[in-house]
This record gives structure tokens, sequence and C-alpha cells, in this order.
């Protein structure tokens, strides 16, 4: 079962902003474009291998369960995300990640 998070500000998907309330075929029409537009740009840039995974859950623990998995040695992340009392109540996401992960982070801005 998808797990629901506490907060309910807006997130950008960097395909546009979906509501944090918007339903779970909602949410994954989203990262499916998310997907497609990522690994596009990927190829773009020249990168040759790319693996599309769409998950749910909490944003740290399934971006190092993840990194984990595949045993990768540098996770690549932007540095926004929530941007208003929330965001500095919980933490950043790249924060969290960057302090716990076992290999190397590069946060971009």
């Amino acid at each position: 079962m998808p797990e629901t998070l506490a907060y309910t500000t807006t997130l950008v998907w960097g395909i546009g902003a979906i509501d944090a309330s918007a339903n779970l075929a909602e949410r994954e029409k989203s990262g499916e474009q998310l997907l497609v537009q990522a690994f596009s740009s990927a190829q773009e840039e020249g990168v040759q291998h790319t693996e599309k995974l769409l998950t749910q859950g909490d944003p740290v623990r399934v971006i190092l369960d993840t990194a984990n998995t595949y045993n990768v040695d540098t996770i690549v992340m932007g540095s926004r995300g929530l941007s208003d009392l929330a965001g500095v109540v919980i933490g950043s996401v790249s924060h969290k990640v960057s302090y716990s992960a076992k290999c190397r982070v590069i946060t971009v801005s």
C-alpha cells in the first residue's frame, strides 16, 4: 500500500505541479511523464546506462534503499523541494540523503 506523507504541500515534479492530495493514478501518471523526460534528457547528454524505476514512499527512505539495492556509487539530486516552514521543520530530503547515504551525494541547485 502506498505510503501517505504527513505534509500537504504542492509537489513539483519538473513537469509542473501536482497537489499532494492527488490520487494514486494522477501521481503515477505524473511520475511516468517525469521518467520519460528524464530518460530523454539523459540520452541527449550522452548517458549510456539508465534504468527507469517508479516508486512511492518517503523520499529519503526510497532514495537510500534504491541506492543500496542497485549499489550506486553516486546519488545526484536537486537541493530544492519543500520551500515553506514544513521544509525547515522536517529537514530537506537532500540534506538527509547526503547525511545517511553510503555513497557520494552530489547536490545541485
